[in-house]
């Protein structure tokens, strides 16, 4: 396994079943995962390694209060708020691999704004320069029947050797 971890970054309430099949997938690839929930409405699909609840107290919110309040646009500005301080903690400590998502509007409008707040880096460790971060952070949609579903967004982490 890598030896930092990828951060998968969704609403486990509603695009648990997914966020699970790809925290299996980057596993069976052999990286290590940190599982971030940002859900305010219902209770998470499997356990996360880091919960909205955690998400939440970061931020100096409740999240009781938070998914009674039913105000999404709020609810999302206060896991946003939670989820890039832990983030930008996890890469001081050097523990960023790199962060990807899956989610709705809702999800990947949360997910995309937390990886645009991360700082921005460049590598040409083989021979590409790669944009990080901010640079990557676009949502991707696909047409699925009337409406649009976000196949979430992401970026990778690439070293410059030694």
């Amino acid at each position: 396994m890598s030896a930092k971890p990828v951060i998968i970054l969704g609403t486990l309430d509603t695009k648990g079943e997914e966020l699970a099949l790809l925290r299996q997938q980057i596993r069976q690839a052999g990286h290590h995962t940190i599982v971030l929930d940002l859900s305010t409405k219902e209770e998470p699909y499997f356990e996360p390694d880091i919960n909205a609840e955690q998400v939440a107290s970061v931020a100096t919110e409740d999240l009781a209060r938070i998914k009674a309040s039913k105000d999404t646009a709020s609810s999302s500005q206060v896991m946003i708020k939670g989820a890039v301080a832990i983030l930008k903690q996890l890469d001081s400590e050097g523990k960023l691999g790199g962060v990807i998502s899956i989610g709705g509007a809702s999800g990947t409008t949360m997910a995309t704004s937390i990886m645009q707040e991360l700082p921005v880096w460049h590598s040409q460790s083989d021979g590409f320069q790669h944009s990080g971060y901010a640079g990557i952070c676009r949502p991707i949609f696909r047409h699925q029947g009337p409406g649009y579903f976000s196949l979430g967004s992401g970026y990778c982490r690439h070293e410059q050797p030694g």
